[in-house]
């Protein structure tokens, strides 16, 4: 047998290791690197969303639809905020065509509105009509400044 070079084995062992190594680090960097990018996205998410919230904290924000009472048909408008609606108006952009003008009148426009309170109008509804929806818009001033909101509501 010959004269094997155990040193010259070690060595290109001790190389091999080295290579794999480094490789298997490098590796290991870029997924850190990408396991950061993908927290920091994260964290921008999730700061997006608790500014958001903050935001609807100090929002007023309106529903309308109408419910049967008794024989009676009404217009319902609640403020399903967080906070009291100032200043708030209805303009029936057609119309009215449903709730009864004095009504609106008497009631709007309004100097504040709690939040979860409601306001209800009397509607009247005929055969005869043409029209099988409302439309009207809502503005009010909450803690972010003017508000408004559109309505196109059927008529049950």
């Amino acid at each position: 047998m010959g004269n094997f070079d155990w040193a010259a084995l070690i060595a290109l062992a001790a190389l091999c290791l080295a290579l794999y190594n480094t490789f298997s680090g490098r590796l290991l960097a870029r997924k850190q690197e990408e396991l950061a990018d993908v927290k920091n996205a994260l964290h921008k998410v999730q700061l997006r969303l608790e500014s958001m919230r903050a935001l609807e904290m100090q929002k007023a924000d309106f529903g309308a639809r109408f419910v049967k009472e008794g024989k009676s048909t009404k217009l319902v408008i609640t403020n399903r905020g967080k906070v009291e609606a100032r200043d708030v108006t209805i303009t029936f952009l057609e119309g009215p065509y449903f709730v009864l003008n004095q009504e609106a009148e008497d009631k709007f426009p309004m100097t504040s509105m709690d939040s979860m309170s409601s306001v209800r109008l009397l509607a009247i509804s005929s055969l005869s009509m043409s029209k099988v929806k409302e439309k009207f818009l809502i503005q009010w001033v909450d803690d972010t400044g003017r508000q408004s909101k559109t309505f196109d509501i059927p008529i049950n």
